[in-house]
């Protein structure tokens, strides 16, 4: 894949037994603080454009995804975001291709999904990479970037991490000081479902369903009149 949501590629090939992919450098900023930036922006104007970044990244998803390309690793610092508001989706080093058996996933923990906090509580390690193991990464990343808080109050303590993310339910958008976007909020909860078949079947229907809920949240009235959306990001 060349171009797009990835990369412009320079080179592909082999070297002492092992391939390569050399991509191009591409200029722009990673997800997590170009939403900051739109957060801090005034309601007017910073809502809108932060719901617009947030469709660009669910399509450069369901791009990926129609491709049969699983990405492996998704969180914000793997998101840039241009001068313009396009997205480039970067480092594809764990990425495989959807339907390939026993691929585990990557990534950061505080994105990842009930099924692999399953397999490492059993001792298994992470589960499988599926399309809707992506999609709880895809929300979880989703519900930072609107909210500037994560889906739940994580414990660093691995064990209770793990038990969070299976047993208590994601934190309302409120919780972040982020209002008025009761749609919006509700997609990404079930995005973020604990079983994955209550997901959406595809990343092609989140995204229908993101814009759907878009439309019916961008005219109700913003509540505050200070910073637009949540609260400036947490540090861990």
């Amino acid at each position: 894949f060349d171009g797009g949501v990835f990369p412009p590629r320079i080179e592909r090939g082999a070297a002492d037994g092992r391939t390569h992919l050399i991509n191009s450098w591409h200029p722009g900023t990673d997800a997590e603080s170009a939403a900051g930036e739109r957060r801090r922006l005034p309601p007017t104007d910073g809502r809108e454009r932060l719901l617009e970044l947030g469709e660009r990244i669910v399509a450069a998803y369901a791009d990926i995804h129609r491709r049969g390309v699983l990405h492996g690793d998704v969180h914000p610092s793997n998101v840039l975001v241009a001068g313009d508001g396009s997205v480039t989706v970067i480092d594809f080093g764990l990425a495989t291709l959807d339907g390939e058996r026993g691929v585990p996933r990557g990534g950061v923990d505080f994105f990842m999904e009930p099924e692999s906090a399953a397999a490492q509580r059993a001792g298994r390690g992470a589960s499988a990479l599926t399309t809707a193991s992506e999609q709880y990464g895809l929300g979880a990343m989703l519900y930072r970037l609107l909210t500037g808080g994560y889906t739940h109050s994580f414990s660093l303590e691995p064990d209770e991490m793990r038990r969070q993310l299976l047993e208590d339910a994601p934190l309302p958008f409120a919780s972040h000081d982020a209002h008025d976007l009761p749609a919006v909020e509700a997609v990404l909860r079930r995005a973020l479902s604990k079983d994955a078949v209550d997901r959406f079947a595809q990343t092609t229907d989140l995204l229908d369903a993101y814009r759907a809920a878009v439309r019916s949240d961008v005219g109700r009235t913003v509540r505050d009149p200070g910073p637009a959306l949540g609260r400036a990001p947490q540090r861990h």
